[in-house]
């Protein structure tokens, strides 16, 4: 069970854009982190545990793409969506190949598209964490013993019935062999 929402970071130049955005998303069941440029999302990301980041793609210094190349250099797990005013197959293909974003958005998009694209992302990291914390709990624990069956006896229409358990598969091919033999 977790108790701290997830954190989603936006990241955009430009704060009208951002603090619409932000607004839009404030009602989710997620935490809303912003950061006006890549450098400072970088930032926040060094600090902070973050689960998703939308970014825009257009920003000075270091492009969307390029910060969620990063990002995903350095945590393959934070979801990462971009945002663009201008797409390009170029960028499509860029930001799949290179940044493996969840998802590529064309401004103006809706805000619940984006809420909706957060909540299936953020699902899915749930579920990652989950499976690699029942992973580690079942590595953790002793291997356990399987018993075999034996004390085998032969019912006359030829089925095998079993008497009792034996630790070891040799004793029950060696149980098997002498009670059919």
């Amino acid at each position: 069970m977790r108790n701290a929402k997830d954190r989603v970071l936006l990241v955009d130049d430009e704060p009208g854009a951002l603090r619409l955005l932000g607004s839009a998303l404030r009602g989710e069941a997620f935490e809303i982190v912003t950061a006006a440029s890549a450098e400072e999302a970088l930032e926040i990301c060094r600090s902070q545990r973050i689960a998703a980041v939308v970014t825009d793609h257009e920003m000075p210094g270091m492009t969307g793409r390029e910060l969620v190349s990063e990002l995903r250099r350095r945590d393959p797990l934070i979801a990462r969506f971009i945002l663009t005013g201008r797409a390009t197959l170029e960028l499509a293909l860029s930001a799949i190949n290179e940044g493996a974003v969840h998802r590529l958005f064309i401004k103006p998009c809706a805000p619940a598209e984006i809420a909706s694209a957060l909540r299936l992302a953020l699902q899915q990291r749930r579920l990652l964490d989950e499976s690699r914390r029942l992973l580690e709990a079942l590595r953790r624990e002793p291997t356990p013993r399987k018993a075999q069956p034996t004390g085998l006896r032969r019912a006359p229409d030829g089925v095998f019935e079993l008497e009792e358990i034996l630790d070891d598969f040799d004793g029950l091919v060696r149980e098997i062999e002498r009670t059919s033999g």
